[in-house]
């Protein structure tokens, strides 16, 4: 009796043979979206050239705006609470209360993921250094950028320069206000009761 031809037995190892789809690796980029880094998953430089003080100002007034659509949405739910409930006053603000601490617990909550990159974002335009010659042992006299090294620093007409004044705002906004709107929430003896009771 004569053995399998070679070309039976690669005909059976080309039937059986399997290769790893592309799937697994789609998914797992797909899922990186639930990390919350978006700007990895959809980086603006990648898409659409824009330029630095737009890309940083539009990263900064992002949370305020989400934050006055959720309260713009509050303002419009209760104008139909006081509306449906205008005969049940206790019903009405008992449904009020409840309404704008959802809303406010949901965007300190998800304020807390992005805390992080904001407080980097802020402090971004104020990150300047000398960079150094071509023959690597002098430096510029002037700072430049660290992010956007061609942007000069503290120079008056300069891009940077006009970013200063926001980002010192945004500090107290963000670097400082965000742990003092925490901390007052968590100031009061039943707030700190309730803590301890869970």
């Amino acid at each position: 009796a004569r053995g399998p031809s070679p070309r039976a037995g690669s005909a059976r190892s080309r039937k059986f043979s399997t290769r790893a789809p592309g799937t697994p690796s789609r998914a797992y980029s797909s899922l990186a979206i639930f990390s919350f880094d978006f700007l990895d998953v959809f980086p603006p430089e990648c898409s659409i050239s824009v330029e630095y003080d737009v890309q940083w100002l539009a990263i900064q007034f992002g949370p305020l705006g989400l934050a006055g659509a959720c309260y713009a949405f509050y303002f419009f739910r209760r104008s139909y609470l006081v509306w449906k409930y205008a005969h049940k006053k206790k019903e009405m603000f008992k449904r009020m209360r409840r309404l704008k601490g959802m809303i406010t617990s949901t965007l300190l909550y998800g304020f807390y993921f992005i805390y992080l990159y904001m407080c980097e974002n802020t402090l971004d335009p104020l990150n300047c250094q000398r960079i150094a010659a071509e023959d690597g042992a002098t430096e510029t006299k002037r700072e430049y950028l660290s992010s956007e090294p061609n942007e000069v620093c503290w120079q008056e007409g300069e891009m940077q320069y006009s970013l200063v004044p926001i980002a010192v705002v945004f500090v107290f906004v963000y670097i400082l206000g965000y742990p003092l709107i925490i901390a007052a929430l968590m100031y009061p003896a039943e707030t700190r009761r309730l803590i301890r009771d869970d």
